[in-house]
C-alpha cells in the first residue's frame, strides 16, 4: 500500500515535498500531491512517516542518501524493504508498530540506532 496509491498521512516531515494538509475526523492530514517525491529525494537525509497508517516498507530506492528513517507509530509487521537505505541507513526509528522479527536489519551496513520498543519482537540468531 505504500505509495502505491494516493497516500492519507498524518505526519510528514521532510524538505523539497509538495503537500497539502486538509482536516479529517482524526485531526489534520497531509496528502502527497506529488506522488513520485519521495522517490526522487535523492538528497534527503532524514525522512520521518510516523504516525500514519503504513504496513510495509517499500519504495526507498530514490533516497540515495537517507541516514535516519523514522517510521514509529505505523502498521509495520516485518523490515522487509530496506535493501535500497542499506549503505546508508545510521538510524532506524520504528517503533509502536506491529514487528516480531529483526529479519531484514542484517542489509543495513552502518547502522548505529535501532529503535524497536513496543514491538513484540522475538529474537533468534538467524536474524543476524
Amino acid at each position: 500500500k505504500f505509495l502505491y496509491k494516493k497516500l492519507q498521512l498524518y505526519s510528514l516531515e521532510i524538505y523539497g515535498v509538495k503537500f497539502k494538509i486538509y482536516e479529517a475526523r482524526r485531526g489534520p492530514q497531509i496528502e502527497l500531491t506529488d506522488m513520485f517525491s519521495l522517490l526522487t529525494l535523492v538528497n534527503c537525509t532524514h525522512l520521518s512517516l510516523t504516525c500514519n497508517a503504513i504496513d510495509k516498507i517499500a519504495n526507498l530506492n530514490g533516497l540515495k542518501k537517507l541516514r535516519k528513517l523514522a517510521l514509529s507509530r505505523n502498521n509495520i509487521k516485518n523490515l522487509n524493504g530496506l535493501d535500497a537505505v542499506g549503505d546508508t541507513l545510521e538510524q532506524l526509528w520504528i517503533s509502536n508498530n506491529n514487528i516480531e522479527k529483526l529479519k531484514g536489519v542484517h542489509v543495513l551496513k552502518k547502522l548505529k540506532v535501532l529503535f524497536i520498543g513496543n514491538n513484540v519482537v522475538k529474537v533468534s540468531a538467524r536474524d543476524f
